[in-house]
């Protein structure tokens, strides 16, 4: 019966990192400066989106309250980045640009050469050729479709970052695809799962349903 629980719980863990190779993450798990607010929205996969009410403009983030830090693990490989986003109306030529750190590890505030601003983002367009700029969450790869470049990893922890440059794009989530691979939105949103406190109890769950069974 332990080999059978410790089966378990590593299983239940092993869905928050990645399936296949995309490794999905939500926006608001990351920590993000005092510019951004987490919003509930049932049409987000996390139920929640981040968003920034200041336009800073310029070429790169210039304080830490713009930066959102992740920590992603992978595999070694080179990765495209997808990002799955909200263009806010009446004006999505007001609202449509954000930084992208330019590869993995943590980037020097008003360095131009660490940092890819992304304007204009309104005409891009889903796997499926969705756009961009239609009041809807859509995933886009930022590899293929803009002048972010792809990410390469050694393997292990990797820390990745986002900044805003406008206000009121939100972002969703964000994944990480093996370079190559051409997933579908509804693949890519397949991989959202629960958050890793949800995950322990589906698995503390699922164990004390066995001992229950097995005292029977």
């Amino acid at each position: 019966m332990k080999t059978t629980i410790t089966s378990l719980l590593i299983s239940a863990s092993s869905l928050s990192t990645s399936y296949a190779t995309t490794i999905y993450v939500e926006a608001e798990s990351g920590s993000y400066g005092a510019n951004y607010t987490s919003t509930a929205d049932s049409l987000a996969l996390g139920n929640a989106y981040l968003s920034s009410n200041l336009a800073l403009g310029g070429n790169s983030p210039v304080g830490a309250a713009q930066v959102i830090d992740y920590q992603v693990t992978l595999s070694v490989g080179t990765y495209d980045l997808y990002v799955r986003g909200y263009i806010e109306t009446p004006s999505p030529g007001n609202n449509d640009s954000i930084f992208v750190g330019n590869g993995f590890g943590a980037k020097a505030l008003s360095n131009d050469a660490e940092w890819t601003a992304l304007n204009n983002m309104q005409s891009l367009q889903s796997p499926e050729g969705t756009t961009l700029g239609t009041d809807n969450y859509v995933w886009i790869n930022f590899t293929t479709k803009t002048d972010v470049s792809q990410f390469t990893t050694t393997g292990g922890t990797e820390t990745f970052q986002l900044a805003h440059r406008e206000d009121g794009f939100r972002i969703d989530a964000f994944a990480f695809v093996t370079s190559g691979e051409t997933p579908s939105s509804a693949q890519l949103s397949a991989n959202a799962v629960p958050e890793p406190s949800s995950l322990a109890l589906i698995g503390l769950g699922a164990v004390g349903a066995l001992l229950r069974r097995n005292r029977r």
